[in-house]
C-alpha cells in the first residue's frame, strides 16, 4: 500500500496547524489507524475543519460571542 505522499502531505499540515490545538495530533493517529485512503481522507478534513475553527475561537472572541448569538436565537 503507497501512503507515504499522503503521510507527507498529512505531516505538513499538522506542523501548520499544530498550534490550534489537540485536534490535528490526535486526527493524525485515527488516520494511520485506519489505513485505507477515502476514509483517512474525510478524517484529515474534518481535522482541518477542527483545527480551523479553534484558531477562531483562540483569536477571535467576537466570533465566540457570534457563535452563542446563534445558538441561542
Amino acid at each position: 500500500m503507497r501512503t507515504s505522499g499522503f503521510h507527507q502531505h498529512l505531516a505538513l499540515k499538522h506542523e501548520i496547524y499544530s498550534g490550534a490545538n489537540k485536534w490535528p495530533a490526535s486526527f493524525d493517529i485515527e488516520v494511520r489507524t485506519i489505513g485505507r485512503k477515502s476514509e483517512a481522507v474525510v478524517f484529515f478534513q474534518i481535522g482541518i475543519v477542527f483545527a480551523a475553527i479553534s484558531m477562531l475561537f483562540k483569536y477571535s472572541s467576537t466570533f465566540l460571542v457570534l457563535m452563542y448569538t446563534i445558538r441561542g436565537s
